[in-house]
């Protein structure tokens, strides 16, 4: 099973980051215990080079981007996974710009939705908690892409919460999350398109 995490957080070593460690630990223990061969790929979008979206409609015309960076190394990963991540962290009540920027730019999938035999989770950090609005976002892009959307949840962690808090806090939800991914791709639920794709 491939599965690849796309992290849009800058903070090296962050909640984002850490808590997908945790989350990574959790799958790879369902894994192991379902007998499952797993790979899991990290994409740190912070660290790519993504122009944002020029708005020429390609997309529209053409079925792809026509801007050659990141983003073409990102959509062969997730072409070559099963099971995609979100994570990143909530500013102003919404996803950072680097995650909004690369949806953006993978808007040729909502025009010709692709994805129907994946799954996907989004997860959204926040200091001190937030409305569902980051989650929304990144559920209407994978919902529009073909995804099969698992679950989403978000996780408060204040400024900078200590490694151990994060597992004591948090690692029964992420082996909730780890379970049901691993699951999915083990009994294959066939996928349908919904209205909004």
């Amino acid at each position: 099973m491939k599965i690849v995490l796309i992290n849009s957080s800058g903070r090296t070593n962050g909640n984002t980051d850490r808590l997908l460690k945790v989350l990574e630990n959790e799958l790879i223990k369902t894994a192991e215990r379902q007998l499952i061969s797993i790979d899991i790929r990290h994409v740190i979008l912070s660290e790519m080079e993504i122009k944002p979206c020029r708005g020429c409609r390609c997309c529209f015309d053409k079925g792809n981007c026509p801007l050659n960076d990141a983003v073409v190394e990102t959509e062969a990963l997730i072409s070559d996974c099963d099971a995609l991540v979100l994570a990143g962290p909530v500013y102003l009540e919404d996803i950072n710009g680097i995650m909004k920027t690369w949806i953006d730019r993978m808007a040729f999938h909502a025009h010709r939705p692709t994805y129907f035999d994946k799954y996907a989770i989004a997860i959204s950090t926040s200091g001190a908690g937030t409305s569902n609005h980051s989650l929304n976002t990144m559920r209407n892009a994978l919902m529009a892409w073909g995804f099969h959307i698992l679950s989403t949840r978000k996780f408060r962690m204040g400024a900078y919460m200590e490694d151990k808090l994060i597992e004591e806090s948090y690692t029964s939800k992420l082996s909730d999350m780890a379970m049901s991914l691993i699951s999915s791709f083990q009994n294959k639920v066939a996928q349908k398109p919904t209205l909004f794709s």
